[in-house]
């Protein structure tokens, strides 16, 4: 299977900028979600991250934690956790924030350490489909920045 890096105008993850989260979502089911995605990406544990995730998964990872700009279905996955483990660094999330975004996804504001020692704010936007992960974007950025890009609405309903 070939795999082809999205162009660098790809579209973020599913969000719409509506003001409020479509009631029919599960908060409690994708704060879940956002978090076994966090724990398993801390552990490199790729069968668990696959099991989270929609055999259609589109990820693109910050440029920290991955080499490519895309990684496509669950064979993706299985190589940007074998990326990450070629890191000669110890790559960590710890979760601050996770919230719903409309229609269908999530928001998860973490803090990327290295080595234990905090480096920067990150975020990752995601969309859901049948209870799966099936899209995902990873940013080192704060959430004002994601706020004024227009990739997430303010104000903020929490689900952590």
């Amino acid at each position: 299977m070939t795999e082809h890096a999205a162009p660098a105008n790809a579209p973020p993850p599913l969000v719409d900028h509506g003001s409020t989260v479509d009631l029919r979502v599960d908060p409690v089911g994708f704060a879940e979600l956002a978090r076994a995605f966090v724990e398993a990406f801390n552990a490199r544990e790729a069968d668990a991250l696959v099991a989270l995730a929609h055999p259609r998964i589109v990820f693109r990872p910050t440029a920290l934690t991955g080499r490519r700009r895309v990684y496509h279905g669950h064979a993706g996955l299985r190589r940007w956790v074998a990326d990450l483990g070629a890191l000669p660094l110890d790559v960590q999330l710890h979760v601050r924030d996770i919230r719903p975004q409309r229609p269908n996804g999530f928001l998860v504001l973490s803090t990327l350490r290295i080595g234990g020692d905090p480096v920067a704010d990150a975020a990752m936007i995601a969309a859901v489909q049948a209870g799966k992960v099936v899209e995902a974007h990873g940013y080192l950025s704060d959430e004002s920045t994601l706020v004024k890009l227009g990739l997430i609405v303010d104000p903020p309903s929490t689900l952590a």
